[in-house]
């Protein structure tokens, strides 16, 4: 509470000054916006026609007073830019709006329009006793029950040729209510405004403080939109501004407001309170709703606005950062450029090559997989050396599973006894009884780590006896884990 600027305005000693003005330039001619030179202006006659005793007590000009209800120690007012604009607008704060509500519900009052203010509520009361009924019976009654209404209603009417219409009182009590709610729908506004500014805000403020990747960014700012959207204020606001938006409802409002400014006894009662200016305030609500209606709709657009800024401000702090090392590099380059240049120096640095690179576009279209069928016909087996071909094939394809962990058990057994062993020590300890497949999960053994040597330029013969046929592979050297080298050869 004592850091609300509303408090500061009504605590403030230009108080009777501000609020006065702010009534008169925005309440008083039903405008929400106004360009800064002209409430310059305005507020400049307003203080010409003060009294001595006042201009004396409010010795500043105009633009002083404009400055300092704008700062950030009282904001009163809220000056900012419009696109493709020169001279700031001016608008008055939600707090400002709240402190001028308060200052009318001071007026005094003809009347307190009591009967209207309870049949709103007893009207809302059944609304939602019935509106959040799960039984369809009661529901059925209570539409029942209204439809009856509405048809005795009807029968009077033909009846009786006349219709049950309000009087005077009760047109001029429900009219107030109308004005009032409409005043407060237009202030209440500013709050919707706010609540984006502040997400805005401290979006902004957090990913200043904290370094985050463009994901991240871009999840953070996502969700805070996604929970506006689905809070109570968000979908109120939604629901609020399609209706508003259609063209119908537009038209049908106009017709309203014109119809009720029509009748004779608001049309008198506006014209006994010509200063207090109902007809503008009610002609205009529209347009007004639709204002203040956009003006929430770029601050919910800004939480994007500030989202590419962000993104664009990470890649230009990227790119600087490459831009950095790129001069390091060279400086470098230049202060050891004698040691360079010697025939012994080794490389300067290396990358790592062989790298695939693969763009998106180069990728090809998405196909979907075709199945294999076979015939279902029995296979003829010719002699010779197809039938030979044919039971190698078998004899691989039916080979059982090899356990690799098997394998090098039988490796460390051998190595306890010697510093390395050699694969075809291994096998005549452990002959092939599974061909080509248990001499390949060998060399896989030897290919992993740094314990084991493969010497290319040396080769071993495998004798597999159960397919008949031997395999010339590089000779392989097994060593103890305590005996360890530093590279494959």
């Amino acid at each position: 509470m004592e850091h609300s600027a509303t408090l500061r305005l009504l605590r403030s000693k230009y108080a009777p000054l501000a609020m006065s003005f702010f009534f008169f330039s925005f309440k008083t001619k039903n405008r929400l916006q106004i360009p800064y030179s002209e409430l310059k202006e305005l507020l400049t006659q307003f203080l010409d026609n003060l009294d001595d005793q006042a201009q004396q007590e409010y010795a500043l000009s105009s633009q002083q007073f404009l400055e300092i209800w704008s700062n950030e120690s009282h904001r009163f007012i809220r000056k900012y830019f419009e696109l493709n604009q020169d001279d700031p607008t001016t608008e008055l704060t939600s707090d400002a709006e709240r402190a001028l509500e308060w200052m009318q519900h001071l007026e005094k009052k003809e009347f307190i329009g009591t009967q209207s203010r309870f049949l709103s509520i007893y009207e809302n009361l059944k609304q939602i006793a019935n509106q959040t009924e799960n039984d369809p019976s009661s529901r059925l009654s209570f539409l029942k029950e209204q439809r009856k209404k509405l048809d005795d209603e009807i029968k009077a009417i033909q009846t009786t040729g006349c219709v049950n219409r309000m009087d005077a009182t009760q047109i001029r009590e429900r009219f107030l209510n109308l004005i009032e709610d409409s005043r407060r729908l237009v202030s209440e506004f500013r709050l919707v405004e706010d609540i984006f500014k502040d997400i805005t805000r401290e979006i902004k403020e957090k990913k200043l403080k904290e370094t985050q990747t463009k994901g991240e960014i871009l999840g953070e700012v996502l969700d805070a939109h996604d929970s506006l959207e689905e809070s109570d204020q968000g979908r109120s606001f939604s629901a609020f501004w399609s209706f508003l938006i259609s063209e119908d409802q537009q038209n049908q409002l106009k017709t309203l407001s014109e119809k009720i400014l029509a009748t004779p006894e608001i049309r008198a009662f506006v014209r006994k309170n010509q200063d207090r200016q109902f007809d503008t305030t009610l002609l205009k609500l529209k347009s007004q709703l639709l204002q203040v209606g956009q003006k929430v709709l770029k601050s919910k657009f800004r939480l994007s606005e500030e989202l590419r800024k962000l993104l664009h401000q990470k890649t230009w702090i990227e790119n600087k950062r490459v831009l950095e090392l790129s001069a390091e590099i060279k400086k470098s380059l230049l202060e050891h450029r004698a040691l360079f240049l010697e025939s012994e120096f080794k490389d300067f640095t290396s990358l790592e090559d062989g790298l695939e690179i693969q763009l998106p576009l180069s990728r090809p279209l998405w196909q979907a997989t075709t199945q294999a069928r076979f015939a279902h016909k029995q296979l003829e087996i010719s002699t010779g050396e197809n039938a030979q071909a044919l039971q190698n094939l078998t004899a691989l394809v039916n080979a059982p599973p090899i356990s690799e962990s098997e394998l090098e058990s039988r490796i460390e057994k051998l190595l306890t006894g010697a510093h390395q062993v050699s694969l075809s020590e291994i096998i005549r300890e452990f002959p092939i009884r599974f061909g080509s497949f248990e001499v390949l999960s060998y060399l896989l053994i030897a290919t992993k780590g740094h314990r084991h040597i493969l010497q290319l330029d040396q080769t071993d013969e495998i004798f597999c006896p159960e397919q008949e046929f031997t395999l010339i592979i590089p000779k392989v050297l097994f060593v103890q884990k305590k005996h360890e080298i530093t590279s494959i050869q």
